[in-house]
């Protein structure tokens, strides 16, 4: 039997969401998983088919710099006038991947 939802978890983690256009604008995510991640962010996507977010995470006492370029699946506007996005991830490092994996683990 394939699986066929994803496990999220809930993340409080903070960065920068870097649009194609070069725009850059604060972040956080909501929840994550090992192949997705959903994020809350003043400004929409403006059109832009990628993107990249620098996130600095945190599990327990490690620290991690996140980098990861993105391709959004959905761009909400929730009643507070803030964008909702769910991301894919396109290219993660392998390293990121492994604290992604980590985090998930620790926090289940």
């Amino acid at each position: 039997m394939h699986k066929i939802k994803e496990s999220h978890i809930p993340c409080y983690w903070s960065g920068k969401l870097q649009l194609t256009n070069g725009e850059i604008h604060p972040m956080h995510c909501i929840q994550i998983s090992e192949d997705s991640i959903e994020i809350e962010t003043p400004t929409g996507l403006k059109g832009c088919k990628k993107s990249l977010l620098v996130i600095d995470a945190i599990n327990h006492s490690d620290m991690e710099t996140i980098k990861a370029i993105c391709i959004p699946k959905t761009d909400i506007l929730n009643e507070f006038d803030k964008h909702y996005i769910t991301f894919n991830f396109e290219k993660i490092s392998d390293q990121n991947k492994r604290f992604i994996k980590r985090y998930i683990k620790d926090n289940t």
